[in-house]
């Protein structure tokens, strides 16, 4: 499912983001591709087991089948068996399969765009800290790229902010876009907001 929120915040950043810019962990460029070959068996099988009837005679039951083509060399034969006895048995054995040929095998094979979500922690009325997390799950994200009140700023996986002495509400606009190694990328963006010292009590976070 496309991650509408993402998307439109990707749509709306105040900065610069490729037009192909997805939600995050979303399969891309999905191709088939050559695996392998696999072995197909087909055929006339045979097999036969040894019933015990109700008069303790011992009857051999052969049972012989077309099975259509499969990848299994092995295959359940069965049938009913109307004994002397006066009593019907289903019998069942297994019978090898005769090989057939080969055939190669195909594969849908996709890529996957990276994945980042940014989450606020206030931690006090002076200090919140913003912290992102994100995954590759085909691959590794080789670029980070933070955007604070739309300036491009050096980040690492987290942003504090810190403030002294106002009794306003105080926010930034943080965005983030990250680059995995296939080149495709993924956005969020969120705005952290201290709010007024007036309306947290006791120096607690609110």
């Amino acid at each position: 499912m496309v991650n509408l929120k993402k998307v439109l915040l990707a749509a709306t950043a105040g900065f610069a983001l490729a037009s192909t810019v997805l939600a995050g962990d979303e399969e891309v460029n999905c191709r088939t591709e050559f695996v392998g070959t696999q072995k197909i068996y087909q055929g006339w099988a045979t097999c036969s087991k040894t019933l015990t009837l109700k008069n303790d005679q011992e009857v051999k039951v052969t049972i012989k089948d077309y099975v259509s083509a499969t990848t299994s060399s092995k295959a359940t034969l069965d049938k009913l068996y109307y004994a002397n006895d006066g009593k019907t048995y289903y019998v069942t054995c297994t019978a090898d399969v005769p090989y057939s040929h080969e055939e190669d095998v195909y594969e849908e094979v996709c890529d996957y765009t990276p994945n980042v979500d940014l989450h606020v922690f206030q931690d006090n009325i002076y200090s919140t800290t913003v912290y992102a997390d994100w995954s590759d799950r085909d691959g590794n994200v080789n670029k980070v790229e933070w955007w604070v009140d739309g300036v491009k700023t050096s980040v690492g996986s987290s942003f504090n902010m810190t403030r002294r002495g106002s009794n306003e509400d105080y926010s930034k606009r943080l965005q983030i876009k990250v680059t995995d190694n296939d080149g495709y990328t993924d956005a969020d963006s969120v705005t952290a907001t201290f709010k007024s010292p007036n309306s947290c009590p006791d120096n607690r976070r609110c």
